[in-house]
């Protein structure tokens, strides 16, 4: 088992960064020689800022930078959306083979998938925890299913010849939000090459009440399991709002319990990586303090 980092705040005096963007390549060099001093074994890249159709010779520059700071590049966050919507599932699809292609270019092995949906932010369920979701597997019906799986098969197909896998990762507003609904999707898959990413705290703030219980979630996928997003969150139910609050925490400090995650993990022999999500704020210090709790769980685990 190895820890990551799943890149999310680039903020490093003096780059401002924006949203989600890595420091500019002046700065870039001494905040990842920081993530790796700390303990970080790779990075988790975004897609969005290095598309391989228009930044060949930057992605170079980006591998050479990882490689002498000893923190490669394990999984390209796709950030694309469902293949089967019938509005962006073409353009959600280029996405999805570019950011095949830039694994490739990085020398990463896996390409991380949420099959979400725009959300229609005039109709109820747009956005935050409330009482549905637009998008939701409760929502989809059995074709949806099938159109989803068919062309992530062909994409999986793609990677595959590159030595690359897929995870599908649990996220709100995605046909797979849910463990049973994300199991669904990889069995109509069928692809050994595709795996799932049980983000725990995507269905902490799917719902106003979860779907299910955090434990019965990561015991069902963790045999399936080839990638894992950690992040947490202290719910704030308002039920006068039909909401609850989702704040963002170090992972020790969360709703979530991470001992049962772990365990349920190590249980299932799972040995990829475990990928801290970062988090806002001075993210160096909240996010070592995610790591550190997380190593020492997977160590007494061991013993």
């Amino acid at each position: 088992m190895k820890f990551s980092y799943a890149f999310r705040n680039g903020d490093f005096y003096p780059f401002a960064g924006g949203d989600r963007e890595l420091p500019s390549p002046k700065i870039r060099k001494p905040y990842l020689s920081k993530l790796s001093q700390i303990g970080f074994e790779g990075i988790e890249i975004l897609f969005k800022f290095f598309d391989p159709n228009k930044s060949i010779e930057e992605i170079k520059l980006l591998r050479k930078d990882l490689e002498e700071s000893n923190l490669p590049c394990v999984a390209i966050n796709a950030g694309a959306g469902s293949v089967a919507d019938p509005k962006l599932g073409s353009f959600n699809f280029g996405i999805i083979e570019r950011s095949i292609n830039l694994a490739e270019l990085l020398d990463a092995k896996l390409v991380n998938i949420a099959a979400t949906t725009v959300p229609n932010p005039n109709l109820p369920g747009a956005v935050g925890a409330t009482l549905i979701s637009q998008g939701s597997s409760r929502l989809a019906k059995e074709d949806e299913f099938n159109k989803e799986a068919r062309i992530l098969a062909k994409l999986a197909d793609q990677a595959k010849l590159k030595g690359i896998s897929l995870t599908i990762e649990i996220h709100q507003h995605s046909i797979a939000d849910t463990s049973w609904s994300a199991l669904r999707l990889l069995e109509l898959i069928d692809r050994e090459n595709v795996g799932i990413n049980p983000d725990l705290g995507n269905i902490q703030q799917a719902y106003a009440t979860p779907e299910e219980e955090f434990e019965d979630a990561i015991i069902a996928v963790a045999p399936h399991v080839n990638y894992w997003h950690c992040k947490n969150a202290n719910r704030i139910p308002m039920p006068q709002f039909n909401e609850t609050f989702n704040i963002r925490v170090p992972l020790p400090y969360g709703d979530i319990n991470y001992r049962f995650a772990m365990t349920a993990i190590k249980q299932a022999n799972y040995n990829g990586y475990v990928a801290i999500e970062g988090i806002g704020g001075d993210s160096i210090t909240k996010d070592t303090i995610s790591l550190r709790y997380m190593q020492d769980l997977a160590n007494d685990i061991d013993n």
